[in-house]
């Protein structure tokens, strides 16, 4: 996702992302059936890879960025300062 490419994970794995959504960050497959559906799917339609993998990469700068990460462990950081 981050990489700015479509992805196509298991319902496990998009369980882990919270903030994404199957058809619009990623698509989801748990079989090797769907799993080759889903990349053959991807690799026939040009302008649906680019949406997913356009929408992955946005999703992954506003929620995964470092300095997101930093102000949300600085928080915790305070949280725990606090209780002492």
């Amino acid at each position: 996702m981050a990489c700015g490419l479509p992805m196509v994970v298991s319902s496990h794995v998009a369980t882990g992302i919270k903030e994404g959504r199957d058809n619009e960050h990623f698509l989801v497959a748990d079989s090797p059936e769907e799993i080759c559906a889903k990349v053959i799917y991807l690799l026939r339609n040009y302008k649906e890879r680019c949406r997913i993998a356009k929408n992955a990469r946005e999703l992954v700068e506003s929620k995964y960025s470092w300095d997101n990460s930093v102000s949300l462990l600085i928080d915790i950081y305070y949280e725990a300062l606090k209780k002492g």
